[in-house]
């Protein structure tokens, strides 16, 4: 394999670590995760695994997530994000030496690190995290890393930090269901919050931000999943419910959906349909778009439904993905679950709906015309994100235009209609 060129000092023969940044980086900008030189040297100079101590170098230096805390279960209350999501906030942020930046969720202290990197010289950095174990812990990890000057604080991320703004740049590396207020008003008149939003049911996006005339425009979207914020203001709960009795199958339950777990319990043993619905997708096509779009029309809009590699083997359950698929389910009181699935045509693969229950049929009717209704009129458009803080009124609602309602805005998620063939 040929690597790109990184503007940053080739890996040393005797200096493992630095050996695996390089190749890390470099998979990165083959892919196209990473344009900017400047985050390629920030992130082929940041040391990752002195961030996450307890995990092996290889693993520090993998594609994937590496967890940091775990609760009494042991499934993860933080973790390092995957370097490409890290690398793709970072263009999104559009940092520049000398800036001031606050970051909200200080995890491991690797991402303020990053940010410190790249706001040198003259930057500074603040970082904050609800969980004071967090904290300290980013607090150790940055200074044995060499970047001590980065401020860690512990307290309420929502509230933002009002005794050291204005910032230039906002980034929140937690998800977020609102945009609370303080963080729009601690930047400066020309600054840019970057903001993973959770818009409805298990679609969300990173969104950055800038002032427009009234409003807040999404100048760069860009999917991906993010821990919710937890014990703050604007927390944002999450259910993981069991479809099956032995966690085989699961189901994310979020704030805005009306699940029950009588409803759905044991519901891959009730009446099964399949619809398809001659919608075909390629090897390297993105359903995000997609299932933003479900998660948007769906009465009970689209949940994750995690499924384990043995429920797919036993038969009873072919999600979509090795990981499982995304599902939607009959409101409280009604019985159904309808999730997506995919069989091979030529060297493409057709999309289809299965349904369980009483309302399976019907769920999976629903769905199959909005897959075809999406790709029909707006599967060529892009959807972009703007929010309006209240009590400023949003624009009227049109085809393609969903308007989200929050405690502190109104986010407006639109797909301008592709034209006719």
């Amino acid at each position: 394999m040929t690597h790109a060129p990184i503007n940053a000092t080739d890996p040393a023969a005797d200096d493992p670590a630095q050996g695996l940044r390089h190749d890390l980086v470099a998979s990165l900008q083959e892919e196209g995760w990473v344009h900017d030189p400047r985050v390629a040297e920030a992130l082929a100079a940041v040391p990752r695994h002195r961030f996450v101590p307890d995990a092996a170098l290889e693993t520090a230096y993998a594609r994937e997530t590496v967890s940091i805390k775990d609760d009494s279960a042991g499934a993860s209350l933080s973790c390092a994000s995957k370097p490409a999501i890290v690398a793709m906030m970072l263009h999104q942020a559009d940092l520049a030496p000398g800036q001031r930046v606050l970051e909200l969720g200080a995890g491991s202290g690797y991402n303020a690190a990053l940010l410190s990197h790249l706001t040198a010289p003259g930057g500074q950095v603040t970082t904050i995290d609800v969980d004071p174990d967090l904290a300290e812990h980013a607090r150790t990890h940055l200074a044995d890393a060499g970047y001590g000057h980065v401020r860690v604080l512990c307290g309420d991320g929502a509230s933002g930090h009002p005794d050291g703004g204005p910032f230039d740049r906002i980034v929140a590396t937690v998800g977020a269901f609102d945009v609370p207020p303080a963080w729009l008003d601690q930047l400066t008149p020309s600054g840019r919050l970057v903001v993973p939003v959770r818009l409805a049911g298990d679609a969300s996006r990173s969104i950055a931000l800038t002032p427009a005339e009234g409003y807040w425009r999404g100048v760069d979207v860009q999917m991906c999943t993010f821990m919710p914020l937890r014990h703050s203001s604007a927390a944002d709960p999450r259910r993981v419910l069991d479809l099956t009795g032995d966690d085989a199958v699961t189901l994310w339950a979020n704030q805005d959906q009306d699940i029950q777990p009588e409803s759905v319990r044991d519901i891959f043993t009730d009446k099964r349909t399949t619809t398809w619905t001659g919608v075909v997708f390629g090897n390297n096509e993105s359903f995000g778009d997609l299932w933003l779009w479900l998660a948007l029309t769906l009465d009970n809009s689209l949940s994750r439904m995690p499924v384990a590699g043995a429920a797919t083997e036993a038969g009873g359950v072919e999600p979509m993905l090795r990981w499982g698929s995304m599902a939607t389910t009959a409101p409280s009181g009604q019985r159904g679950l309808a999730y997506m699935t995919l069989r091979p045509t030529g060297d493409r693969h057709e999309l289809g709906v299965i349904g369980h229950g009483a309302q399976g049929a019907a769920l999976a009717e629903r769905m199959a015309r909005e897959i075809t209704h999406w790709s029909q009129h707006y599967r060529t458009r892009e959807p972009t994100v703007d929010l309006h803080p209240r009590p400023h009124l949003p624009p009227e609602p049109e085809p393609g235009r969903f308007i989200l309602t929050r405690p502190s805005a109104h986010l407006v998620v639109t797909w301008r209609q592709q034209p006719p063939l």
